[in-house]
C-alpha cells in the first residue's frame, strides 16, 4: 500500500473516530496491519508466540503471519490451538529455502506489516546482511530474557 492510500486510510479512520464511530474507525485500521512472526527453527517457546499475539492486539494487528520451518509444523499447530478465541487471524507459512530471502520477498509483497518479530537465533544479530537493514519495516528481536512486550 502507498504511503498516500495510508494516509487516506488514517484520515478515513479519524473521521469515524471523531463523530464517535470507534469500533469502525479500529477496523478500517485494523483491516490493512500484519505483523509477521519468524520462528527460525522448531525449537521455539510458547511465550514467544503470546508476546508476538500480546504485541500485535496492542497495535491493532488484524492478522499474524507465522513463518516457520516445516520441523516445527507440528509443534506449531498444536500450541495454536490454545489460542482459538484470539480476535486476531492466524496465517501459517512454511520457509522454503532461504529464510532471509523468503523474509523480505513477503515483506516487499505485503505492504501492510507493520513490523517484523524474529526469536533470537544464535548467530551474532550485529552482523545482519545488508538486505535487514532495508526492511521497510521494523524488526523486533526478541530474547530468552524478554518475559513481556
Amino acid at each position: 500500500m502507498k504511503f498516500s492510500q495510508r494516509l487516506e486510510t488514517w484520515f478515513n479512520a479519524v473521521t469515524f473516530a471523531e463523530a464517535g464511530e470507534f469500533e469502525t474507525a479500529r477496523e478500517i485500521l485494523k483491516n490493512e496491519q500484519h505483523v509477521l512472526l519468524v520462528l527460525p527453527d522448531d525449537r521455539f517457546r510458547q511465550n514467544t508466540l503470546d508476546r508476538a499475539l500480546n504485541l500485535s492486539s496492542r497495535c491493532g494487528a488484524a492478522i499474524l503471519d507465522v513463518f516457520y520451518p516445516p520441523l516445527a509444523e507440528t509443534h506449531l499447530h498444536s500450541l495454536l490451538q490454545t489460542y482459538h478465541d484470539s480476535t486476531i487471524r492466524w496465517q501459517t507459512l512454511a520457509i522454503q529455502g532461504d529464510l532471509d530471502k523468503a523474509i523480505l520477498d513477503y515483506v516487499r509483497r505485503t505492504p501492510a506489516v507493520a513490523f517484523v518479530m524474529l526469536e533470537e537465533m544464535s548467530e551474532n544479530l550485529t552482523t545482519l546482511t545488508s538486505p535487514w537493514r532495508n526492511l521497510p519495516c521494523p524488526l523486533v528481536v526478541m530474547t530468552p530474557g524478554t518475559t513481556s512486550i
